[in-house]
């Protein structure tokens, strides 16, 4: 194997998923799931990290 198709088979894939799949998903509370439902865009993939990234910014932004 050549370095760069290790280091490709070394990566985790991460998957996506719809607006939907993350507001059934038992991992969020009530509250993050709110803040998922009015900010990710229905037709949208997102990974579980920028889901979750939404929701950090939007707890961490300050009010107006």
């Amino acid at each position: 194997m050549s370095e760069k198709s290790i280091k490709a088979a070394e990566t985790p894939i991460e998957g996506s998923f719809t607006k939907e799949q993350f507001l059934a998903s038992a991992k969020y509370s009530y509250q993050d799931k709110d803040v998922l439902s009015a900010l990710l865009e229905p037709e949208k993939l997102y990974t579980a990290f920028e889901a979750q990234q939404v929701i950090d910014d939007f707890k961490n932004k300050e009010a107006e």
